[in-house]
């Protein structure tokens, strides 16, 4: 699964709305919906907000989510360049 997958994920077995957890992060639902979809990469203090938020409510990232965000960065980079 990549970064995104996982955020996804995590979220709806929250139970929120894409609209809801953007608006609990302080961030725009469009914004969220492009991490989520692997369109945006996130950056890691936005990674940690969302970590946070998720594992609080008993939902936490896998612990190679670091590994999963280098991985989507470097996905938008060979993108960008191919």
């Amino acid at each position: 699964m990549t970064l995104g997958q996982h955020i996804r994920r995590g979220r709806m077995r929250c139970g929120w709305t894409a609209r809801e957890f953007a608006r609990r992060l302080g961030i725009h639902y469009v914004y969220l919906s492009r991490v989520e979809t692997d369109v945006q990469a996130t950056s890691r203090a936005m990674l940690a907000r969302i970590a946070a938020l998720l594992a609080e409510h008993g939902e936490p990232l896998p612990v190679n989510a670091d590994t999963l965000l280098e991985q989507s960065r470097g996905l938008k980079r060979t993108a960008a360049v191919g």
